[in-house]
C-alpha cells in the first residue's frame, strides 16, 4: 500500500524524505519532517517550506463538523470563526465528510489551516460503492464523491463479489490514516450499469431500504 520514493527533496539545505500513497488509501502525499537544530522541524508542502513552530504559534483546538470536497480537501466551519478553515488531505486523519471532530487551527499567510486531532462522532458508517479487485483484494470506491477514500472489504467478503459489482457495506475499522478503512459486506446489489441495480444503489445510498413490498412492485408494473 505504501511506496517510498527514494529521492530527497532539497529546500534551503533541508532534506525531507518523501512518501506517496496509493489512491486506495485516500491520501496523496505525506512528508516526514526531519528535525533540525533547536528541535524545530521544517514542513514541505505546496512547494513551500515553513517553520513548524511558527505555523502553530497561534494554534487552538475547536470542535465541529468537517465537510470534504471531491478532491479530498476538508473544510471546517464554526460560529466563532470569520473564515472557513482548510484541512489538507494528509491532515484529515480518519475523518470523513460530515464527521464531528476536534480540529487544531493555526494561522498561515495563506489563511487559517487545520489538522484533525480527534474524531468525535461518525456521521454515517454505511456506504454504497463499486468494487475494484486487485491482487485477491476487493476495494470499494464510494458512489458519493465526497467520501474521499476507498474501502477494503474483509477477505471473507472479497470472495463473494466480482469486479464492477455494486455493493452496500459498513465501515468496521479505520484507526490508521495510512491504511485503507476496513469494511464488511452487507449486500451485493448486482453488476453496475444495470438500471435496477443503479436505482437500488441510489435508494440505499440515501439511507432508505431497497426492499419494496410485492404489492408495490405489482403496482409499478401496471403503471408501465
Amino acid at each position: 500500500m505504501l511506496t517510498e520514493k527514494k529521492k530527497r527533496v532539497k529546500r534551503r539545505n533541508i532534506y525531507i524524505q518523501q512518501f506517496q500513497f496509493t489512491p486506495t488509501s485516500g491520501l496523496l502525499i505525506f512528508y516526514r519532517k526531519r528535525p533540525t537544530a533547536g528541535n524545530q522541524q521544517l514542513c514541505y508542502s505546496s512547494n513551500t517550506v515553513r517553520k513548524h513552530d511558527k505555523e502553530r504559534k497561534s494554534a487552538k483546538v475547536m470542535r465541529g463538523v468537517i465537510s470534504v470536497n471531491s478532491r479530498g480537501v476538508g473544510f471546517f466551519e464554526h460560529p466563532d470563526l470569520t473564515q472557513d478553515v482548510r484541512i489538507e488531505a494528509e491532515n484529515l486523519s480518519t475523518a470523513l465528510n460530515g464527521d464531528e471532530a476536534e480540529v487544531e487551527i493555526f494561522s498561515t499567510k495563506y489563511g487559517p489551516r487545520g489538522k484533525v486531532k480527534k474524531l468525535v462522532k461518525r456521521a454515517r458508517n454505511r456506504f454504497v460503492g463499486t468494487v475494484r479487485t486487485q491482487d485477491k483484494q476487493a476495494f470499494v470506491k464510494p458512489d458519493n464523491p465526497r467520501i474521499h477514500v476507498d474501502f477494503l472489504l474483509q477477505s471473507t467478503d472479497a470472495r463473494k463479489v466480482r469486479d464492477r459489482d455494486k455493493v452496500f457495506l459498513e465501515l468496521t475499522r479505520w484507526d490508521n490514516p495510512r491504511r485503507a478503512p476496513e469494511a464488511k459486506l452487507l449486500q451485493r446489489i448486482g453488476q453496475g450499469g444495470q438500471n435496477d441495480v443503479e436505482m437500488r444503489s441510489i435508494v440505499l445510498e440515501r439511507g432508505f431500504s431497497a426492499d419494496f413490498p410485492k404489492t408495490a412492485i405489482e403496482e409499478a408494473r401496471l403503471l408501465k
